[in-house]
């Protein structure tokens, strides 16, 4: 179990690393989330394969001997975690409680706010406006507004705004992040992978809402509109969640070829440490259990 959970913290490190180094800065938003996306299952999946050609590691000196070493400290902690499989099994069981404890207490708070909240229907969306509500935010099909928003002159902006995460599914996104920062809440880049897809979904969000609006009026707006205040749960999207100027800086980025480029060498390396692990020696890839008896 130990050397399963470091080998998602492992690999969830490097696909972090080479995203924030060769990804992060450019305007491809699509590429950004599905690379996000992709290897955040590729971390949590990879570790559980086994396959018979470990002899592919073996013919690679320096790979061998990394992964002998590994091995070895690897059945050292084994080890220890067969006198304590018990305590580690029943603080990983708090942790995902816990986890979806938020889960399901914040679909409960959206689930009031919507009950008690004022709706009107604003073309085809509808909204929910509702004084206790302190920033905008989208939650799948519904916008929920701050009542003091119902006749400001920058609602159509955050209207447009909030309808374009519903356009693009980010809701889809935020929920799978709440459930794997529940399940694997004890690997550090889980929360790093969770505010990344975030803010590659508000500048998805904003270039979409650009596509309709003027850039300069989107931008007047957003600063007329601007007051930060948290999301009441982490399932949403807060409008003013992330920094405005990160936010500006890349709305009026063009994008490169060179970007393209980028995305091709990165889904390389990604499939080369892929293939390292699922390739490495069978007896070191299995999951390895919890033994509780």
């Amino acid at each position: 179990m130990i050397y399963y959970f470091l080998k998602t913290i492992l690999l969830l490190a490097t696909f972090y690393m080479l995203f924030t180094l060769l990804l992060k800065q450019h305007t491809a938003y699509r590429w950004n989330r599905m690379y996000l996306l992709i290897t955040s299952v590729a971390a949590i999946c990879i570790p559980m394969i086994s396959t018979s050609f470990g002899q592919t590691i073996n013919n690679n000196p320096l790979l061998k001997h990394t992964i002998d070493t590994l091995t070895v400290y690897v059945n050292a902690l084994q080890q220890h975690e067969l006198h304590y499989a018990k305590v580690i099994f029943l603080v990983v069981l708090a942790g995902i409680l816990w986890g979806l404890t938020r889960i399901a207490v914040g679909l409960y708070i959206l689930y009031k706010l919507k009950e008690n909240a004022a709706s009107e229907q604003i073309g085809e969306t509808t909204v929910y406006f509702h004084s206790q509500i302190d920033t905008p935010f989208s939650f799948f099909s519904f916008i929920y507004l701050p009542e003091s928003f119902r006749h400001k002159e920058a609602l159509p902006i955050v209207l447009k705004h909030e309808e374009a995460h519903i356009a693009l599914h980010h809701s889809y996104d935020k929920f799978y992040f709440s459930l794997l920062q529940a399940f694997f809440w004890f690997n550090p880049f889980v929360y790093r992978y969770h505010k990344a897809i975030e803010l590659q979904h508000q500048f998805e969000a904003d270039a979409y809402s650009v596509q309709q609006i003027e850039t300069d009026q989107y931008v007047h707006n957003f600063l007329e509109a601007i007051a930060y205040s948290q999301a009441p749960t982490l399932l949403v999207h807060s409008f003013f969640h992330h920094s405005l100027t990160t936010r500006m800086t890349m709305l009026c980025k063009k994008s490169n070829r060179l970007m393209m480029r980028k995305t091709l060498l990165v889904c390389g390396i990604v499939l080369v440490l892929s293939l390292t692990l699922v390739l490495s020696r069978g007896t070191c890839l299995h999951a390895p259990q919890f033994a509780l008896s």
